[in-house]
Order: structure tokens, then C-alpha cells, then sequence
């Protein structure tokens, strides 16, 4: 594994590399940075991103904010614009660009189901965890204070 900064349990068994809770509905919606522009192909600073293909390529969705669904989102391209491929369960890559929050990338809509949590800086290839277990089952993301 690549992947730096993560915190690996499984919840209730205390092992792997994700936590798999049930929803709690807390969610950290406005936690967002002024310089971000979401929607924008690029991740930047104060984004949560996640990336259709492993290599973090492929169309990234890239937001500030909380999505509660990525059913309403398709990936774009560096240019910004949309390059059809709708995101809901087709996420391959990760990353938490945030800048005083880390980003827990749910597998239901509405923050349901389990979560992996990716901290601040932290980027996450989900074909390599579990001969890719979770590949393409991620649909939605929120941001919370894990310290």
C-alpha cells in the first residue's frame, strides 16, 4: 500500500485499512476553503476528490463541500468540463486535500453505510486494498474533525 496518514480499523474487529461503521448522520457540511473552486478538474486545496480510475486519472469530481449524493455529479477533466461518466459507484481513487477537516467518502448516499476515512493530505487506491473490494462502491462524502 501506498497510502500515507490513513488510520486502518475495521469497525467492531479492530483491523484492516478502513472503518466500516453504520451512519450517524454527522457531517461537517460547511467546512470549506475560500480558495477551492469545486467542480473545477483539479483538486485543490480544501477539496475532497475521488478519481474514476486508480492512477488518479480518468475524470476527478473534486468539492469543497459535502455530497450527499454523487449520483448528481459526473467526473471532468482537467479543463473542467464533463466528460460523461457519471460518479456514483466508480470512485477508484481517493484524496483529502482539506485544510482543517479530513473526508470520510461514504459507500450509501446520505452518508450511509460504511466509510473509509482519508486524512488531510492523505490520497487512497481503492484497487489495492482487498483485491479491490471497494473499487467503484463509493457514493457520497462528508468532511469531519478525526483529531
Amino acid at each position: 500500500m501506498t497510502s500515507n496518514g490513513i488510520k486502518h480499523t475495521l469497525h467492531r474487529a479492530a483491523r484492516a485499512a478502513i472503518v466500516l461503521v453504520a451512519s450517524t448522520g454527522l457531517v461537517l457540511g460547511g467546512a470549506t476553503a475560500a480558495s477551492a473552486e469545486s467542480l473545477n478538474g483539479v483538486c485543490e486545496s480544501g477539496e475532497g476528490c475521488q478519481w474514476r480510475l486508480s492512477s488518479q486519472s480518468g475524470g476527478v469530481v473534486d468539492q469543497a463541500g459535502t455530497i450527499s449524493n454523487y449520483a448528481n455529479y459526473t467526473y471532468r477533466s482537467t479543463n473542467g468540463t464533463t466528460n460523461g461518466y457519471n460518479a456514483d459507484n466508480r470512485a477508484s481513487a481517493l484524496r483529502c486535500r482539506g485544510n482543517s477537516y479530513d473526508n470520510k467518502f461514504w459507500q450509501h448516499k446520505d452518508q450511509g453505510g460504511w466509510y473509509f476515512k482519508v486524512y488531510r493530505g492523505a490520497s487512497w487506491n481503492l484497487t489495492e486494498y482487498k483485491d479491490g473490494e471497494f473499487d467503484n462502491r463509493i457514493s457520497g462524502m462528508s468532511w469531519y474533525d478525526f483529531s
